[in-house]
């Protein structure tokens, strides 16, 4: 992962990832007649799940070339020509999709919209509320905790939330001593389970 502007590389055992697997899946529909485009670099960490989990589950993966990662006119034209179902990106390279096309038409057939890796600006929200009819998900997790370790359905929300954790993941809210805080306090997010990182 490299988001920090460091690059750094963690180590994940095979049971955290069947865990992120089962767990992304319980929560958003990977049916295996689905088409997903594979829109992530290679070296980050998020790839996984538009390529490795969506192959085990049976899904079509729709790879883009290193050009059509960068250039929000071939994103368009590959989602919209391969039909696809769902997509996962970051808030930046949608609203690159949405400088391109304004009315977000490239993704009119699109069913789920995993957005994540940065914060998600509710200007952006709003705009895909209103110009698609897909659900709309915001993925959380640093790469230490497997990939995504909370989802939220902001597809009717008025507000951005991390959601729950996925299955045998928990999130706790702690002060600088380590000690939980009530609800609604402000604090540091700290995650265990089964998806942690060696």
């Amino acid at each position: 992962s490299g988001t920090t502007g460091n690059p750094k590389g963690v180590i994940i055992t095979r049971d955290a990832l069947f865990n992120f697997v089962k767990g992304i899946s319980e929560i958003i529909d990977f049916s295996s007649e689905k088409k997903i485009a594979c829109l992530t670099t290679v070296s980050f960490d998020i790839i996984f799940l538009e390529s490795i989990m969506a192959l085990s589950k049976g899904l079509t993966v729709v790879l883009a070339s290193e050009e059509e990662q960068y250039n929000p006119k071939l994103m368009a034209k590959l989602i919209q020509k391969n039909n696809v179902d769902m997509i996962q990106m970051t808030p930046s390279t949608m609203q690159l999709l949405l400088n391109y096309d304004k009315e977000l038409s490239c993704l009119k057939d699109v069913k789920e919209i995993m957005i994540g890796g940065e914060p998600f600006p509710f200007s952006l929200l709003q705009i895909l509320q209103k110009k698609t009819t897909a659900k709309i998900y915001n993925m959380y997790g640093p790469t230490e905790t497997t990939i995504w370790s909370a989802v939220s359905d902001l597809t009717c929300k008025k507000r951005i939330d991390i959601g729950h954790p996925i299955k045998n993941t928990e999130i706790y809210i702690v002060d600088k001593n380590l000690c939980i805080l009530p609800n609604g306090q402000t604090g540091e997010i700290c995650i265990a389970g089964q998806g942690l990182a060696k």
